[in-house]
């Protein structure tokens, strides 16, 4: 049976995403996490990421992000086989957590369908407390372990890092082709470089060894999850202090200044448009800072009718509705003033809103910005983050 509800709730995760929340189960945000744990009598701890990721051996850095001390881990994929050790534990406190909490939340649906009365979510999962590492999450420090050779950073310690050593070895991972943003490499020009890095492809670390201090503190960061190998390798070869960004280039920008204050005076792009997080949108900033908004998702997204359900997530109020391929020549661009405030989003953070964006500067566009996560990525912000709730004051449709 539980097999059954955590395969439902997975096929249906766009209409019934948020709606349980507080309802079947209790979420609970990252920074009170701590607090419930003092109140809660000898809880059940469950981790439902991957045993890759509970180990710390998964192959992407986004989720090499350590674990709750005393966690069980049973994996969302395992819970057919698994549900017998939880079982016995139906009348406990039971507190579920995974990367960005929305594994989590499917299993706390399905633990409340078989039973289960006292169920929490942690809210935002174990990402966002490295997206933050911030105050308001100190009290989770000694709750969390993590087993790296390396030293995970935010973007909030790169930026307090480089105001005090702005010398500090800084490596880019990506290509030269990338590096330089070649054609074929237009995401890595979105993203940007960090104007003091050098860059040493992850292919030719050990090639130029020499070119590394190995005894100073080395900061590493790349747009294809190849740091934690590469710092492997640095340490194996004698490094002392290396350090990981979190998420990489791609963080930077999904995070937004919000996280990475010192974001514009660090970095330089080469693309026409600029990203924009939706950690860093005020309450207005979608009603009075943008002129335009565009959606250029497919009609079927657009009207909540594709046969791909998790792609029906509802659309920002006012939006006009442009497909991404149909930017020049669509009639209803014509009209817009090009030097207005515009913002392209489609579902997350995919070629069609930045190739919509590019168009849009082709056709004489000057203040072009891409919401770097899309719809999903605002939704999730709105309904995980304390402080975000506004955003779904604009949205409209939502299954």
């Amino acid at each position: 049976m539980i097999a059954l509800i955590i395969g439902v709730c997975y096929c249906t995760v766009s209409k019934a995403q948020y709606k349980d929340d507080n309802v079947r189960f209790t979420t609970v945000p990252l920074e009170r996490a701590d607090s419930l744990f003092r109140t809660l009598r000898d809880p059940v701890l469950l981790d439902v990421r991957s045993i890759e990721e509970y180990e710390c051996r998964a192959p992407y850095t986004f989720a090499m992000v350590g674990r709750m001390k005393g966690s069980m881990n049973i994996p969302i994929d395992s819970f057919e086989v698994r549900f017998t050790d939880l079982a016995p534990h139906k009348d406990r406190d039971v507190v579920v957590y995974c990367w960005t909490s929305q594994r989590s939340r499917r299993v706390a649906s399905a633990l409340a369908d078989s039973g289960f009365t006292r169920v929490f979510n942690l809210n935002g999962g174990l990402s966002q407390y490295w997206v933050e590492q911030s105050e308001r999450l100190a009290s989770l420090r000694e709750r969390i372990e993590v087993d790296l050779p390396y030293t995970l950073i935010t973007g909030m310690e790169l930026c307090e890092r480089l105001a005090k050593e702005p010398s500090v070895q800084l490596i880019d991972l990506r290509s030269d082709s990338a590096f330089r943003w070649l054609p074929g490499h237009e995401i890595d020009r979105d993203w940007g470089r960090l104007r003091s890095a050098r860059n040493i492809p992850f292919n030719a670390i050990q090639a130029r060894r020499s070119e590394i201090d190995l005894s100073q503190p080395i900061i590493l960061i790349d747009g294809m999850d190849r740091e934690p190998e590469a710092a492997r390798i640095l340490v194996d070869m004698g490094a002392t202090d290396v350090r990981v960004v979190f998420r990489g280039y791609g963080g930077l920008a999904g995070h937004g200044e919000r996280h990475c204050p010192c974001r514009e005076a660090i970095m330089e792009y080469g693309a026409p448009y600029r990203e924009v997080a939706d950690y860093d949108l005020g309450p207005s900033d979608l009603t009075s800072r943008f002129t335009h908004i565009i959606d250029v998702r497919s009609d079927e997204e657009y009207t909540n009718t594709h046969m791909q359900s998790w792609k029906n997530i509802g659309r920002m109020k006012g939006a006009l509705h442009v497909p991404s391929g149909g930017i020049s020549s669509s009639g209803s661009i014509a009209g817009l003033d090009r030097h207005a405030e515009i913002l392209v989003y489609a579902y997350s953070a995919n070629k069609e809103a930045k190739a919509a964006a590019q168009s849009l500067c082709d056709l004489g566009f000057t203040k072009v910005h891409v919401l770097t996560r899309g719809l999903f990525g605002l939704r999730w912000t709105a309904n995980n983050i304390s402080g975000y709730g506004y955003l779904n004051d604009h949205v409209e449709n939502d299954p």
